[in-house]
């Protein structure tokens, strides 16, 4: 661990309990990293509490890909530190990289970038004084028992430096985790008792893109000549028991005639897609930087549903881009109605230091960012309902999130991404959280769907 990513001061605090609490803001890949650290903790005796029950240390990790991010994780800290001014506070992710100044003022203890955060069980370990010489290097990590689907991270860093992203920045170069390590960890999941996966990264279209010597790569019997997201998929399909394979969010460019053959050949893999969008307009792509174009979009995605009519796709846009204006900005709601995204996440465009699209000079104004989120997510709930109605008197398979027994109720995610509720019945002994049944929906409930058990 360098030197200057430690703020001093923590040696002066006694430290009695081996209680500690996660805290984690942003991404699946932030998720899956959090998860990582609580099952090591857990592995070696500590006890995983809530914040409010006086933690001995506090693990935040933070996200800053738009100002709200900065503002959640400096409230989250200051919280934290008020409610257990005896804490030893830990603090890393995308937020802690420009906010050092912050971060020493108010008092944290640790600061791990992203590429550290794999040495802060160690180092709450070695403050309690664990002789890690003497440890057991390879222990039985069991689930946290905070999801019912395993994050699986596969991948970190982009080098794509879109002009308003700060991730490039933050969590730089591609790397790969190695397939075989993403194997054993689907297994654990699978053995724990979870029937779905979600493939996470932060480009993970971009799998292998950083691996030498290819073709050396190889699982027991199968050779690898090419390692990409593709051949990972294969891989997992041929060496694990998982039911369900999620693959997190996929830039349009990077979805492969193969990767979509084998989404539409292999009932392992879900159905889903979630492709950012970002703007419907050329102008503003451009401005962004994005690998594509409108024109490119509406074919690939026409490929994609002619390939696999039965696909969801969800995305994400940014409204209020430098320079945006009123046709650009109707551009983007006509791309979105065109292509009937079945949900969309909506991102008022926020300045992030050191990025070109802060210093753009043709800043678009709070009053009409908000005035054009309002009507994109009036579209983008529409299409949500359009689509929850078609997917009604259907027949889905669901993974189990919750089981309300006062209630005798059932609720869990479909493989289109629509909640999904079910009563408990004479059967309610065999469910569980993670696993995987079959629904037949009935009627419209709560803004998903409602149905009863079938066996199939």
């Amino acid at each position: 661990m360098s030197e200057d990513l430690i703020i001093p001061d923590s040696e002066n605090k006694k430290v009695n309990l081996n209680r500690f609490t996660s805290v984690v803001f942003g991404c699946k890949t932030n998720q899956s990293e959090s998860d990582s650290i609580i099952r090591e903790l857990e592995s070696a005796g500590f006890k995983l509490v809530d914040f409010k029950e006086n933690p001995d240390f506090a693990i935040i990790n933070t996200c800053t890909v738009t100002s709200i991010s900065d503002k959640k994780a400096r409230q989250m800290i200051r919280r934290i530190k008020l409610q257990n001014p005896e804490a030893i506070i830990i603090t890393t992710g995308c937020f802690v990289d420009f906010n050092r100044h912050f971060l020493k003022e108010i008092g944290v203890d640790y600061v791990f970038s992203n590429g550290q955060k794999g040495e802060i069980s160690n180092l709450i370990k070695k403050i309690y004084g664990y002789n890690l010489a003497n440890s057991d290097t390879q222990p039985n990590l069991k689930l946290t028992g905070k999801h019912t689907r395993e994050f699986i991270k596969i991948q970190d860093g982009c080098e794509q430096k879109c002009s308003y992203c700060i991730v490039p920045y933050v969590r730089k170069k591609y790397k790969s985790e190695p397939p075989l390590k993403i194997v054993s960890e689907i297994n654990q999941s699978t053995e724990n008792g979870l029937e779905e996966i979600v493939l996470t990264g932060i480009h993970i279209g971009k799998y292998g893109a950083d691996f030498k010597n290819k073709d050396v790569y190889a699982a027991n019997d199968i050779k690898l000549p090419v390692l990409d997201l593709s051949a990972l998929i294969e891989l997992i399909i041929n060496k694990t028991n998982v039911k369900r394979i999620r693959l997190s969010s996929i830039e349009i460019n990077e979805i492969t005639d193969k990767l979509l053959n084998l989404i539409k050949n292999n009932q392992m893999i879900a159905r889903h897609l979630h492709i950012p969008l970002q703007s419907g307009s050329d102008r503003i792509l451009e401005y962004m930087k994005r690998p594509y174009n409108a024109c490119f979009f509406f074919e690939k995605i026409n490929k994609i549903k002619t390939v696999i009519p039965d696909i969801t796709l969800t995305s994400d846009i940014i409204v209020g881009f430098p320079g945006e204006s009123d046709e650009d900005f109707n551009d983007t709601l006509n791309a979105a109605q065109k292509i009937h995204f079945s949900k969309i996440h909506v991102f008022k465009y926020s300045p992030r230091k050191y990025t070109p699209a802060a210093l753009m000079s043709d800043q678009v104004r709070e009053d009409i960012k908000n005035e054009r989120s309002l009507k994109l997510r009036k579209l983008a709930a529409k299409l949500r309902e359009e689509y929850i109605v078609s997917n009604n008197e259907k027949i889905l398979r669901v993974a189990v999130e919750r089981i309300n027994h006062a209630g005798n109720l059932v609720s869990g995610m479909a493989e289109n991404y629509i909640k999904v509720y079910f009563p408990l019945n004479t059967n309610a002994e065999v469910i569980k959280t993670g696993q995987l049944v079959y629904v037949k929906t009935e009627s419209v409930y709560l803004e998903g769907l409602y149905g009863n058990l079938v066996d199939i």
